[in-house]
């Protein structure tokens, strides 16, 4: 009986506190227009809100973000520790037909991430020893790299289309997730992949695959493969 009535306080709390929230949702108007944002040094990148980033390898780092110009207060653009973040203002939402652009340029990145559906784009071809890329939320990624080392994750039916090279390629795939990487030239590639995902790869030496949930992997190559694969899980050669 305490537990139960412990359940019903606790309901009406949550209730409360949600009552208690308001969201105000701003519909985009005007003309779009382009602002730079000046930032501190960064070598990571976060954007969140369903904003679409689009990445240039360039010798200098700039932020632009392109919107309708009533919805740019509503931006926030910030550096944290080494960490860019960018995201929409607590407490608000954007209406039918907002779009939210975030250009970044820069020599060199560690780690990109994009989530609440949106997408990153790399906007010339990225050089590099090393990245992490995590989208998730739905969201798309798209862009040529040329890597030692490139770390992909996908999460919440995210897709993924890249191509050029990457020594070594580890892919974390869940939420039915789909990646299209077989132009994306590796040596080693390890993927771990679940929910019914699918993916393409390339892989020249060796390939491992562990596999849940009826998932599919297709590669080209001739690698050495390893597998651990579940729940009528397959790794095929491309046809």
């Amino acid at each position: 009986m305490r537990f139960i009535r412990f359940s019903i306080v606790l309901l009406l709390a949550v209730l409360s506190l949600g009552s208690c929230l308001e969201f105000e949702t701003v519909f985009p108007y005007g003309n779009t227009v382009a602002y730079e944002r000046p930032v501190r040094t960064f070598d990571n990148i976060a954007v969140s809100s369903g904003f679409e980033l689009i990445v240039t390898q360039d010798n200098s780092q700039e932020v632009v973000i392109e919107a309708k110009e009533n919805l740019h207060q509503y931006i926030n653009v910030e550096v944290i520790g080494r960490s860019l973040k960018v995201y929409r203002a607590r407490g608000v939402i954007f209406g039918r037909g907002a779009t939210v652009k975030v250009y970044v340029s820069s020599d060199y990145l560690e780690n990109v991430s994009s989530s609440g559906g949106g997408s990153i784009v790399f906007d010339n071809l990225w050089v590099g020893n090393s990245l992490d890329v995590h989208v998730s939320g739905g969201g798309n990624l798209y862009g040529d790299v040329d890597l030692i080392s490139l770390y992909l994750s996908l999460s919440g039916g995210s897709k993924a289309d890249l191509a050029g090279y990457a020594d070594d390629l580890r892919i974390n795939s869940s939420g039915g997730s789909k990646l299209w990487c077989n132009y994306l030239e590796s040596v080693n590639c390890n993927i771990n992949i679940s929910g019914g995902g699918y993916a393409e790869v390339f892989a020249k030496q060796s390939l491992h695959v562990s596999g849940s949930g009826g998932s599919r992997v297709f590669f080209k190559g001739n690698p050495f493969i390893t597998s651990n694969l579940s729940g009528g899980s397959i790794v095929s050669k491309t046809r």
